[in-house]
């Protein structure tokens, strides 16, 4: 966590508790009815979180799409964090065109739209209107409500939610003194919980934090999935090249998302020679002016090229390059039971 963002936390603990607890109520009216709630005719799974941050939502909603969508029409709704498009329904995508920028859409909802053909991306800050278009528009069978965990106006049939090894929790204390949305105690409206981004260097500490989550929840299940490098893409380029064929070639790696360590970790453990590594803030807006910066600061350290993040490169597309640009390709790679889980909750 950042030594800025440990500061603000500090100053907020003062009102964690009363958010806490307006969380807690607002979740309790949903529950008993007194907020409305709608169910769609056909299923929905929710992938969402506890903590602020990156958690792996958008590689496990382009996983479960490439699961299911050769079988079933399968549509996304998001909220569209950062998009400027405000109507109360944006169609980013309807499956074969793509009408609107990240800029409009925001980051995730453009990069899904760019990576998943046949799915509709549908953004909007209500779900349940979303959700309905999805199904009376766009004909889905499946619709996946990603960042849902929070959005309880709108029923799923399998709710997750995912955890970063990164980061875990790391502090118990409720948003604005903490990292968390709401207190640990709201879990007990999931599902079943995923840990992403796992590899051995975490081992020990996902252990720990899944006995914690089996022993106040024994009724659900845990899955871990790490991130699988599937290789590297020029930008503007249709061909994926293999980590290895890049010999002696140095980087300098870049990218402005919630986790720039699994982004580190992943070029390092395909054994790239990453000279130089800068990470901006998650969502960030590039200007030409950061792409000449980073470009110089690229040639003082003798790089070769540049790499950076699909995510982010939705954002670098319409920047001039004078050196070679290339995009890491990662999947999100499931443990056995993970599919045969879904398929129980939403088709059975």
């Amino acid at each position: 966590m950042r030594k800025s963002h440990e500061f603000l936390f500090l100053l907020g603990r003062l009102f964690s508790p009363l958010y806490a607890l307006l969380m807690r109520f607002r979740a309790f009216l949903y529950q008993k009815n007194f907020f409305k709630r709608t169910k769609l005719s056909v299923p929905v799974v929710s992938v969402g979180n506890l903590t602020m941050g990156g958690t792996g939502k958008t590689p496990m909603v382009f996983y479960i799409a490439k699961l299911f969508a050769e079988r079933y029409k399968t549509a996304l709704v998001s909220r569209g964090y950062g998009g400027s498009a405000r109507k109360k329904v944006n169609l980013v995508s309807d499956g074969e065109d793509i009408f609107l920028s990240s800029k409009e859409a925001g980051d995730e909802p453009r990069l899904l739209a760019e990576s998943l053909p046949g799915v509709p991306v549908i953004t909007g800050s209500r779900r349940v209107l979303t959700g309905q278009y999805a199904v009376e528009k766009m004909g889905a069978e499946l619709v996946i409500m990603d960042d849902g965990f929070q959005h309880m106006a709108l029923c799923r049939d399998c709710n997750l939610v995912l955890f970063s090894a990164a980061e875990l929790l790391g502090s118990a204390w409720v948003c604005p003194g903490g990292p968390l949305r709401e207190a640990f105690s709201a879990l007990q409206r999931a599902d079943a919980f995923v840990i992403t981004g796992v590899n051995a260097s975490y081992m020990d500490k996902v252990d720990e934090f899944t006995a914690t989550l089996l022993a106040s929840f024994p009724e659900k299940p845990v899955f871990l999935g790490s991130y699988k490098p599937v290789g590297l893409q020029e930008a503007g380029g249709p061909n994926v090249v293999a980590p290895g064929n890049f010999g002696d070639i140095s980087f300098l790696a870049f990218c402005g998302i919630a986790t720039p360590e699994s982004f580190q970790d992943s070029l390092v453990g395909e054994g790239l020679a990453v000279k130089e590594f800068l990470s901006f803030r998650d969502h960030h807006s590039f200007v030409q002016a950061d792409i000449d910066k980073i470009q110089h600061r690229a040639v003082q350290a003798g790089c070769d090229a540049l790499v950076s993040t699909a995510k982010d490169f939705v954002k670098l597309q319409s920047f001039s390059f004078q050196m070679p640009l290339w995009i890491l390709k990662v999947e999100l790679d499931m443990e056995v039971g993970f599919p045969e889980y879904l398929r129980k909750k939403l088709f059975c």
